[in-house]
């Protein structure tokens, strides 16, 4: 019973580590996204993102 439990808390652990990853990546591939996706409209179209330039 031990044994069991200890593997239940240990594969709730692992569980739980895998999802926080998968958000940490989310969130930066999701920002480095967006930094990119401004930088090529600001390439594209410089007047759009500096009207006053």
């Amino acid at each position: 019973m031990n044994i069991a439990l200890r593997n239940r808390q240990m594969f709730a652990l692992i569980v739980v580590a895998l999802l926080t990853l998968l958000v940490i990546a989310f969130v930066l591939l999701s920002t480095a996204a967006h930094i990119n996706l401004w930088h090529s409209v600001g390439l594209l179209l410089p007047k759009f993102v500096y009207p006053y330039s």
